[in-house]
């Protein structure tokens, strides 16, 4: 996160988004309550606009919520309160859903672009993250992208590179494949694929700095498994850590990785990590609580 205190989108904002909802959905909503109800809405709109990927998982957090499978409230008190948070949120990101067609002509999400980190994360040359094959293809990077972008505009620009990653993925259906256990194995590690970069570009202090994120990445996983495994009998309480720990991820296996989306998320990661430490670790290695006592 030292390393990408200039990305404050992904590694400051969103972190902290997500932590205000996992604290409110958790600790303090009382769900039935119609103002609570709002204000989750509100979390939502507001996250969504931050990143808009996590918007799949708003409807597992309703699901976790009122769970209309589970013996108690009959279906009114089910449905009604998940059409006021729906309801709330289409209110709060409007604006931008307004904006979109005043500006297009169709009724668009709020702003996406993804298509081109479809084609950045899956074209032939490309490694799943951020190596040489992201930075030939970034616009921010590459003046001929600029150009095209400049001269096609964002949606159009947007469908065109989507086209371009759908035709690559059609025609090499087992590089897809291969791309995405890649960057499944990669989100769980680190980027690999930019520290290659970073090694034959020469800039041996980023490669320096992603190898030790690389290495605490790993052991974080490496202490995640076990710990979510035992958290696994507080199901009930704690189903939002496991949606944004192992749910969340899923976009970007299917599209791209980079250290400063994993950083939004590491946080959550770390919730299993300190119960495996705190909980399990002491128990199978009696030494390491010689010195304090833990309650049962």
């Amino acid at each position: 996160i030292l390393l990408l205190s200039s990305s404050i989108w992904e590694t400051a904002l969103t972190t902290m988004l997500l932590s205000i909802m996992l604290w409110f959905m958790v600790c303090a909503m009382d769900r039935y309550r119609i103002a609570h109800q709002i204000l989750l809405a509100l979390l939502f709109g507001i996250i969504a606009l931050s990143n808009p990927a996590w918007t799949l998982s708003y409807p597992l957090f309703c699901l976790f919520l009122y769970r209309p499978w589970a013996a108690g409230p009959g279906i009114s008190k089910t449905l009604l309160p998940i059409a006021v948070i729906f309801i709330s949120y289409l209110l709060v990101v409007s604006p931008w859903l307004i904006r979109n067609y005043q500006v297009a002509g169709e009724l668009t999400y709020v702003r996406n672009m993804s298509g081109p980190e479809l084609f950045k994360g899956n074209h032939l040359q490309s490694g799943g993250g951020h190596g040489m094959g992201f930075h030939d293809y970034w616009i921010y990077n590459s003046e001929q992208q600029q150009r095209i972008y400049q001269a096609m505009g964002e949606q159009a620009y947007d469908q065109w590179m989507q086209q371009r990653a759908l035709e690559v993925i059609q025609e090499n259906p087992g590089h897809y494949l291969t791309m995405t256990l890649v960057r499944i194995a990669m989100w769980w590690s680190g980027d690999v694929d930019v520290l290659w970069k970073w090694y034959q570009v020469g800039y041996y202090n980023k490669l320096a700095m992603g190898v030790v994120m690389t290495v605490a990445g790993t052991l974080t996983t490496l202490l995640a498994i076990p710990g979510a495994w035992l958290l696994r009998r507080r199901l009930r309480q704690l189903w939002p850590v496991f949606v944004l720990v192992f749910i969340l991820p899923i976009p970007y296996y299917l599209m791209i990785i980079g250290f400063r989306y994993q950083a939004s998320l590491m946080a959550f990661t770390l919730i299993p990590v300190a119960y495996c430490l705190a909980v399990y670790l002491p128990v199978r290695l009696p030494w390491l609580n010689h010195h304090r006592a833990y309650p049962q």
